[in-house]
């Protein structure tokens, strides 16, 4: 249940990543530092597909000030 993989491409002016497997607090830290990246790039418009992400460690649910 470690598995973790996340995908990013490009669809015009849209930034999607598109996440599978457990997503803890490692793989939040990887979907918040591609997020970051790209707002930095000028990128507005991001989105996150967990279709394929079937569970959700609850310790991810936290506001940021970034």
């Amino acid at each position: 249940m470690n598995d973790f993989n996340i995908k990013v491409r490009e669809e015009g002016d849209i930034t999607i990543l598109e996440t599978s497997g457990y997503l803890n607090n490692f793989g939040g830290d990887k979907v918040a530092s591609i997020c970051k990246q790209s707002i930095s790039e000028g990128k507005r418009k991001l989105l996150i597909n967990m279709e394929n992400t079937k569970m959700v460690n609850s310790c991810l649910l936290y506001t940021s000030d970034a």
